[in-house]
């Protein structure tokens, strides 16, 4: 039994989506778990660089003072996410996410974000980062 669930796995991990994710998907995967999902500015700011970094200590500096009188207090949002395309070339890469965020039982805001990568002393940093309303336009077909 042991044999044919590990055959089932891997035939399914050889699927179209099931390939490993490339630096640049991992890197903007974890940018958006943070800033999105965990609203945690200061941890994604360890994996930006240029305008992205220096916007995120912005916001640093302007919710450091609501955040620390406002902890523990109301409900958090829930933010999910799907990757909906990606483009890259060379050591510059470009991903577009849809965002669904929940707040109790809402149905919930749409909107998607764009965020660009580059490589920075050959590793991979979110240089700019934004948000639009609504889904993301998909690809005819």
């Amino acid at each position: 039994m042991r044999w044919l669930s590990l055959v089932v796995l891997v035939a399914l991990c050889a699927a179209p989506g099931c390939r490993r994710k490339s630096a640049a998907e991992r890197v903007c995967d974890r940018f958006v778990d943070l800033y999105y999902v965990e609203i945690n500015q200061r941890a994604a700011l360890d994996i930006t660089a240029g305008r992205a970094h220096d916007e995120l200590s912005q916001q640093l500096i302007e919710i450091g003072q609501v955040r620390g009188a406002a902890a523990g207090e109301g409900e958090r949002p829930r933010t999910y996410y799907e990757r909906v395309s990606h483009r890259s070339d060379g050591d510059v890469a470009i991903f577009v996410y849809d965002l669904t965020t929940k707040m109790g039982r809402s149905a919930g805001i749409h909107r998607h974000a764009t965020i660009g990568l580059a490589k920075r002393d050959g590793r991979w940093r979110v240089i700019w980062f934004g948000e639009t309303e609504g889904k993301a336009p998909r690809a005819p077909g």
